[in-house]
């Protein structure tokens, strides 16, 4: 992550006794760029188990390093979430290699069969696989570069590689990444919702919308495949307009909390002829 010269970003957690990081929340709004996915990562994270841990805190800092000097194996991980730049591709190219002058055509393009491979709960894996290819197009010299030490999807990389078939002559030093999705990690357990009523409550349990709510997943949450969900309240006025929108509760991270107010804030309830407070519960997972 690249941010402003020794930017720093803090967050608070609580570990559950399974040792999983919950109630996790920044401390402050200002805006730092680039740090949204920093809850996340710590979402995806694990401790010890066995004994929970209350009012812990985690600060990130950030240091700007112009890419001439960055590690090439943080550029080559940066890669395989977002498209490197002109100067990034020049750092992470194998020495010598001419795959890029240009680039090969692929007659044919292996797969690995990612069904098959287990992935890892809330965490992509990747496998960066260096090659030649020789004057028929056939690949030769087959072996990982780096990648997140999944030998399962190491090997099913170079075997998708070994299957590959390009033209364009003989090409030397070339790159190809292997990417499987990270497996689904459970939301934590979910409160009964009806348990956040408000007393002298006076919306209905359930709802008419004039404008349903749509639903919209916290996108660096579904990449992870992290679930979550979140209890809301709010009140509506007799026009249907939504108001009053506060998070009752939120886990594993108050992201889904700031999701679940912008899902509430775009719908309209029916017209009615009275005012309701605590209208509703609302679940994003």
């Amino acid at each position: 992550m690249q941010m402003g010269s020794q930017s720093r970003v803090t967050i608070d957690f609580t570990v559950a006794a399974d040792g999983r990081p919950i109630d996790i929340r920044r401390v402050g709004a200002s805006y730092t760029p680039n740090a949204d996915d920093l809850a996340r990562e710590l979402a995806a994270s694990g401790f010890a188990a066995g004994v929970p841990h209350r009012d812990c805190q985690v600060t990130y800092v950030a240091t700007r390093t112009p890419i001439a000097m960055a590690d090439v194996a943080d550029l080559l991980s940066a890669s395989i979430d977002s498209r490197p730049s002109r100067e990034a591709i020049d750092r992470i190219k194998p020495a010598n290699s001419d795959c890029l002058n240009p680039a090969p055509s692929s007659l044919l393009r292996g797969y690995p069969d990612f069904a098959k491979l287990k992935g890892s709960v809330g965490r992509l894996q990747w496998s960066m696989v260096k090659l030649d290819i020789d004057a028929a197009g056939k690949p030769t010299g087959i072996r990982t570069l780096t990648g997140t030490n999944d030998a399962a999807l190491d090997q099913a990389g170079r075997d998708a590689v070994a299957r590959s078939r390009f033209s364009g002559g003989k090409r030397t030093g070339c790159l190809y990444p292997y990417r499987k999705a990270a497996q689904p990690l459970p939301a934590p357990a979910a409160p009964e919702e009806q348990s956040f009523r408000p007393d002298g409550a006076t919306c209905p349990v359930d709802l008419e919308w004039a404008v349903q709510p749509v639903l919209r997943y916290p996108d660096n949450y579904r990449k992870r495949g992290i679930e979550g969900w979140a209890i809301i309240a709010f009140d509506a006025a007799p026009w249907a307009a939504t108001g009053n929108i506060r998070v009752l509760a939120a886990e594993p991270a108050a992201d889904f909390g700031m999701a679940a107010v912008n899902i509430i804030t775009s719908a309209r309830l029916a017209p009615s002829n009275r005012a309701m407070s605590a209208a509703s519960s609302g679940w994003v997972t």
